[in-house]
C-alpha cells in the first residue's frame, strides 16, 4: 500500500467510525503532510489528519489549482481553519521549476509565479516553500 492509500484508508475509517483517534499514536511536531493527501478541501484535510494526530500541513493545491493559482477564498479559508484548529501551516510546494532548464517557462518560474508564491507565503504566515530542482535532459 502507498503511502496516500494509507492516509486515505485511514481517514476513511475514522471518517465511518470504524476507528478512534485514541487508537493512533500522535506523531510528533516534525511530521507534516501534504493537505491535498488526505483531501481536496484543506478543512477536511485537517479534520480527518487530526484524528492521527498530524497538526502541521504543506500546502500544494486547494480544492483543485494548485498554489499560488488559487483563489482569495481559499487562501481565506486556510488562514481561518489553521488558526480555529490551532494547527501550523509548514509551507507551500508550488511546484515552481519541475521542468527543463531550457525551457520556454523558466523566465516565468523565476519571476511571475515565485512573486506570486512569497505573496501567498505572506498572506498566510509561512516561511517555507518546497520547490523542485530543474529537468535534466538525459532523464535522470
Amino acid at each position: 500500500m502507498t503511502r496516500r492509500g494509507f492516509i486515505r484508508a485511514s481517514s476513511a475509517l475514522l471518517a465511518a467510525g470504524l476507528a478512534r483517534a485514541d487508537d493512533v499514536p500522535p506523531a510528533t511536531e516534525r511530521i507534516a503532510i501534504l493537505s491535498d493527501e488526505v483531501a481536496a478541501n484543506y478543512a477536511e484535510a485537517v479534520r480527518l489528519a487530526d484524528g492521527f494526530g498530524v497538526r502541521a500541513f504543506e500546502l500544494r493545491s486547494l480544492d483543485g489549482p494548485r498554489i499560488p493559482d488559487v483563489t482569495d477564498a481559499a487562501l481565506d479559508e486556510v488562514v481561518h481553519v489553521t488558526k480555529e484548529r490551532g494547527v501550523t501551516l509548514a509551507g507551500i510546494s508550488p511546484g515552481l521549476f519541475k521542468l527543463p532548464v531550457g525551457d520556454a517557462a523558466v523566465e516565468a518560474h523565476l519571476t511571475t509565479r515565485l512573486d506570486a508564491c512569497f505573496r501567498v507565503m505572506d498572506r498566510l504566515d509561512t516561511h517555507r516553500m518546497t520547490v523542485f530542482s530543474f529537468m535534466r535532459g538525459d532523464s535522470r
